[in-house]
């Protein structure tokens, strides 16, 4: 029978010639190769040279014992060479079965790893999130902050706007220092024995202030202190406004600020006067509290001052009970108020919720606030206004009330702004208090000065401003220029310029007297 196993073939080309070899297939021979008795009986060691069939086979380092040249190999021999290629079988096996735990210990450490990996991308993700987080937190403040710049350049604009309305009838040359030509036409230097004969009336940070008459003028005499005087006369020199006290003049030694004393004297003076029959009606009241407001815009907006000082000792009333701020330009607003803790125009808010509070109640009691605010809570606002004011409308009432509580906030942030919430509050208010029939004994029939032309002496109906700082009815000052004149009617200096400007904040204002006064 042919032999037709690979392994029996390769043992039977392979094996010493000497060896005699039995194949058993089954408990059955099935080959016999007779050995060659001319070979000596030598040890045999075959070496595999391919790796890879003898790891597949489990025969690595076979060895098979041949017998002597003389003896002959009988079947147990054989059988025992098969067992022990078995045996090296089974060896082989389990070779290959420790290479797969291997290879199954790296699959379970490149597992670890993987799960390593996904723990750090986990945290990864996580701190994205927490920067996004962050990111978007920084981003809603700076909103929030873009918003606040927005709303104070809205602030700005409508300050500006008010000036320029407020103070349209003054021309550049009007509004220069008293070192040039024109400022002097408007300043007077008076002499420390000119100042002699004046009244002390009251001592504040910035100097002492006294109430005298110069020139048959009744004024009110500010006394500086030295280092203070210069910057203090650049700064008021410049400023004119109807609801500023009018500055007449200075002295540099002893160094003082003349102004003009309004015959109706202070708020202060007005409120604490008990005993008189002239009260101040609702209806001046809310017009004095429009008139500072305009004041205070104009000093903010045109000229970046902080009034520094605002209380109703230093709110002046003229004939017809118009406001007007006096004690203003000693302050320049700082950049940064909030760090430095200095003055702003925060703090002039603040102040001018004080005198509406004064107003509304006619006290000076130093716990206004609270005591607004708990007769608000309480519903019993009525009980707390000013008997001497008349019959507040309940609403207006209740409404400048809510207003002067919201200007005493103690966060300087939450304090509104005087142009765009607290204005248009009172302009509001003052229109309705002018329609209304009501009228205080103090109110005057006769015109302010400044609505008469000072070529006629008559009420302008069309007021504009020449060259030379002062308003005329258009038709006088035409009349005039007409005429030949190149000069102005009040100086007699020559005109820089024929043109004329129409006045329209004096025009407004002259058409709501005329209303007020049903002419």
């Amino acid at each position: 029978m042919m032999l037709t196993s690979t392994k029996a073939k390769f043992v039977n080309q392979h094996a010493q010639r000497s060896c005699s070899i039995w194949f058993v297939c089954h408990g059955h021979r099935i080959y016999l190769r007779e050995g060659d008795s001319n070979t000596s009986d030598v040890g045999i060691t075959p070496s595999v040279s391919q790796g890879s069939s003898v790891a597949e086979s489990g025969l690595q380092n076979v060895r098979i014992p041949l017998g002597s040249v003389h003896s002959r190999s009988n079947s147990s021999e054989v059988e025992d060479n098969l067992a022990s290629v078995q045996y090296e079988s089974s060896e082989g096996s389990n070779y290959i079965s420790e290479a797969n735990s291997a290879r199954a210990y790296e699959g379970s450490s490149q597992n670890q790893s993987y799960i390593g990996m996904l723990k750090a991308l986990e945290n990864m993700h996580n701190e994205e999130l927490r920067v996004r987080k962050d990111l978007e937190e920084s981003l809603a403040l700076e909103k929030e902050a873009f918003e606040a710049l927005k709303n104070q350049h809205e602030e700005l604009e409508m300050l500006y706007e008010d000036a320029l309305k407020a103070n349209s009838e003054l021309p550049a040359n009007q509004t220069s220092e008293p070192s040039g030509a024109h400022g002097q036409d408007f300043i007077s230097e008076f002499s420390g024995y000119e100042l002699e004969a004046a009244l002390q009336i009251q001592e504040g940070e910035y100097g002492t202030t006294f109430r005298g008459s110069l020139h048959h003028t009744q004024v009110v005499i500010k006394m500086m202190q030295p280092r203070n005087y210069q910057q203090a006369v650049r700064h008021v020199t410049k400023l004119r406004h109807p609801n500023l006290v009018t500055l007449i003049g200075v002295s540099p030694d002893p160094p003082a600020l003349i102004y003009e004393y309004p015959p109706n004297g202070s708020l202060e003076d007005q409120l604490g006067a008990r005993h008189t029959s002239n009260h101040l009606s609702w209806q001046t009241r809310i017009c004095i509290c429009a008139d500072t407001c305009a004041a205070l815009m104009f000093l903010h907006s045109c000229h970046g001052m902080v009034h520094g000082d605002l209380k109703p000792g230093n709110i002046l009333l003229d004939s017809n009970f118009t406001a007007k701020i006096a004690d203003f330009g000693l302050h320049s607003a700082p950049s940064h108020p909030a760090s430095t803790g200095e003055l702003s125009f925060a703090s002039d808010v603040y102040s001018f919720g004080y005198v509406l509070l004064r107003l509304l109640t006619g006290r000076s009691a130093l716990n206004l606030d609270e005591v607004m605010q708990n007769a608000l809570d309480g519903e019993n606002l009525s009980g707390l206004l000013d008997p001497t004011a008349g019959h507040w409308p309940f609403e207006q009432a209740t409404e400048l009330a809510h207003l002067a509580i919201s200007c005493r906030d103690i966060a300087s942030d939450n304090r509104p702004y005087l142009a765009s919430q607290v204005w248009p509050v009172l302009e509001r208010m003052r229109t309705e208090a002018s329609l209304s029939s009501r009228s205080g004994p103090e109110e005057p029939s006769e015109p302010p000065e400044h609505f008469l032309c000072p070529i006629s002496y008559e009420i302008m109906r069309d007021p504009h401003v020449a060259a030379d700082g002062f308003t005329y009815e258009a038709s006088e000052i035409r009349r005039w220029l007409n005429d030949g004149h190149d000069t102005s009617p009040m100086t007699n200096n020559p005109l820089s310029t024929l043109d004329l400007f129409p006045n329209q904040a004096l025009r407004s204002m002259i058409q709501e007297w005329r209303q007020r006064h049903n002419l």
